[in-house]
């Protein structure tokens, strides 16, 4: 091969991968402009009592006794139910995601006797939560951007939509019997994804 037909080659395939860079730059630039890009205020989350859930170890439930509690076994004492809204407020639909972030707590429970189980307002699973299954909060996906966060659910939301939950959180009844009280704390929070 003469070093004019090598030069040449060189060329042509400097100028394939500038074209083909410059498709891509353009391509993404097309994409961004046309994704809805949505504001943190356009979400919503309210509760009827706080978004920092705390439970202890003084009474491990089995999964049936847990998913039946409801409000009035609050004013008994019992830990880990919170009932929840998220709104929408933007003027079209919104992709969102429930989270929750561990708050460090020394000496605290194990995440792997931590059950979660979430449920529309009247009690029915919602996402891949059933009524045979109750996930730990240790078997519950990390979030890439959030090293503490876990994600609990994900949905959409008309605009102006209001969706219900209600989250219970337990101490699984196969945690370790201990004589000092220990404790599990985390917040709730949502995002548009």
């Amino acid at each position: 091969m003469k070093i004019r037909d090598f030069k040449q080659v060189i060329l042509a395939f400097f100028v394939v991968v500038i074209l083909s860079l410059s498709y891509l730059f353009f391509l993404y630039m097309y994409k961004l402009s046309t994704t809805k890009n949505y504001n943190e205020d356009d979400l919503v989350i309210s509760t009827k009592t706080i978004n920092n859930i705390e439970i202890n170890d003084s009474l491990p439930l089995s999964d049936k006794m847990a998913k039946s509690l409801d409000i009035t076994d609050i004013h008994d004492g019992i830990e880990g139910y919170i009932e929840f809204s998220i709104k929408n407020k933007a003027d079209s639909p919104v992709n969102y995601e429930i989270y929750a972030i561990k708050n460090e707590i020394e000496d605290g429970i194990d995440e792997r006797f931590v059950k979660i189980y979430l449920t529309d307002s009247e009690g029915k699973p919602v996402g891949t939560y059933d009524k045979s299954y109750a996930p730990t909060f240790y078997s519950l996906r990390f979030l890439n951007d959030l090293p503490a966060g876990r994600s609990i659910y994900k949905g959409t939301l008309d605009d102006h939509d209001t969706d219900k939950f209600i989250l219970r959180t337990w101490v699984s009844d196969g945690y370790p019997y201990r004589t000092k009280e220990k404790k599990f704390s985390f917040s709730l929070d949502v995002r548009p994804v």
